[in-house]
């Protein structure tokens, strides 16, 4: 295509409008300006936190910097593929017998897990959505461990 140099031609033609980064309507700016170095990994959080349940004040000093350790490896993941492979054996309950009541408060459709932490555990489910690993609760026990398994 030719472009003409006349001050007249130019005022007819429109811009062409910017391309690039959230540019496209359809594509929200926050997304548009994502590249793949800065995928967002893992975060712990304690928005569903239950209450009645932990018992954070009986966890012994060992038992807390094996949950710091675990939370610094789970930070690490940006996919739950790699959530399962970072040396912590994470393993899914029912919601039967003695795990009812962490599931209290939770969507029905939340697949609660735990890890261990020696004699306790630490009791979470993923939100993939937001890329979070909420913690329910930390206890310094496991009641009827093997029946509750999946």
């Amino acid at each position: 295509m030719h472009r003409s140099n006349r001050k007249a031609d130019r005022q007819s033609i429109p811009e062409p409008r910017a391309q690039g980064i959230g540019s496209d309507p359809k594509i929200p700016p926050s997304v548009a300006e994502f590249t793949p170095d800065e995928i967002q990994k893992f975060t712990i959080g304690h928005g569903h936190y239950n209450e009645d349940e932990c018992k954070v004040r009986d966890l012994t000093t060992a038992q807390l910097k094996k949950i710091i350790e675990n939370f610094k490896r789970f930070s690490k993941v940006a996919s739950t593929d790699e959530l399962y492979g970072v040396g912590i054996e994470v393993k899914s309950v029912h919601k039967r017998n003695d795990y009812v009541r962490f599931y209290s408060g939770l969507e029905e459709d939340v697949e609660l897990k735990e890890f261990d932490i020696g004699q306790g555990r630490v009791f979470f489910f993923i939100d993939t959505r937001h890329r979070v690993l909420e913690v329910v609760a930390y206890v310094n026990s496991h009641p009827e461990y093997k029946k509750n398994r999946r």
